[in-house]
């Protein structure tokens, strides 16, 4: 019994951000269900770039790791986003479907990253909070490279996607190389996460006010 609870709370914060979110913007399920399948295929190519460029002598100087797992994580989901919204997706061209998108994305890396077989119930609501800030992560990216292909068509915020989805996977390589400890990464984490949204939101604005 117990353990059904902990798979409730670590497992139900995307379904009920997507029930609000469809119910709140009557959005299409399609993209969410292109999201989850998408996450998978862009998680088969990255392992496999991984296994090639992460080699044994990489391995040996922690900070390029990192700095080259962190740098194919940010290629290999956003140009995966771009390559859906550009062409698998093409005539799902609303605010509403990236949206969906993006929270489709982030349930399969929600399944991905879950710790659940090993969690009690303080540890799942902590992943459940972690699901939380992953889902607007997700939905902030999927933003930007919506607005790259659909709204201004300027690969620019392609890059930029890559580059902040990039840094945010540093973040936790500071924690793991000791340069900071976990207090600061959670909090690093957390202020860099409300900028990305902010900076997102901007650029949702700027896009609406030239279509």
């Amino acid at each position: 019994m117990q353990f059904l609870l902990i798979v409730m709370i670590s497992y139900s914060v995307p379904f009920v951000v997507w029930a609000v979110w469809k119910k709140k913007s009557s959005a299409r399920t399609f993209p969410l269900i292109v999201g989850m399948i998408a996450y998978l295929f862009i998680s088969v190519f990255r392992g496999i770039a991984r296994a090639i460029v992460l080699n044994d002598s990489v391995k040996e100087i922690p900070w390029l790791f990192y700095l080259l797992s962190a740098l194919l994580s940010g290629i290999f989901e956003e140009v995966g986003r771009y390559i859906v919204f550009r062409w698998c997706i093409p005539h799902y061209d609303q605010y509403r479907d990236c949206v969906s998108y993006g929270i489709g994305h982030s349930v399969m890396e929600s399944f991905a990253i879950s710790h659940v077989l090993e969690n009690d119930i303080y540890d799942s609501f902590l992943e459940a909070g972690s699901f939380i800030t992953g889902i607007l992560f997700s939905v902030a990216m999927s933003l930007l490279v919506f607005v790259a292909v659909h709204q201004l068509k300027d690969k620019k915020y392609l890059v930029i996607a890559v580059a902040m989805h990039t840094i945010m996977d540093i973040i936790p390589a500071l924690y793991l190389c000791e340069v900071i400890n976990i207090g600061d990464e959670m909090l690093m984490e957390l202020l860099y996460l409300v900028g990305v949204c902010y900076f997102s939101c901007i650029v949702y604005q700027h896009s609406r006010n030239n279509a």
